[in-house]
């Protein structure tokens, strides 16, 4: 689900949790975004837990990446 950097963040954060299941997703007071797996299962504590990004857009990106590194 695209969104435009215009979203409101409640809006692109569900957006976010439904597209990346598992991941946690954070908006801080100032408006930076995170994404953090949490719990994370003993045999993935190599893989890449937390990422963070200036926009909801950003955000997705990153997640999009991290998560494309850990099928292969």
């Amino acid at each position: 689900m695209a969104l435009a950097n215009t979203s409101p963040p409640a809006v692109a954060k569900a957006a976010l949790k439904e597209d990346f299941p598992g991941w946690r997703i954070i908006v801080s007071d100032e408006g930076r975004w995170w994404g953090q797996l949490w719990p994370l299962p003993r045999d993935q504590f190599n893989r890449v837990n937390l990422v963070d990004a200036d926009t909801a857009e950003d955000l997705r990106a990153e997640l999009a990446r991290v998560v494309a590194g850990s099928a292969q």
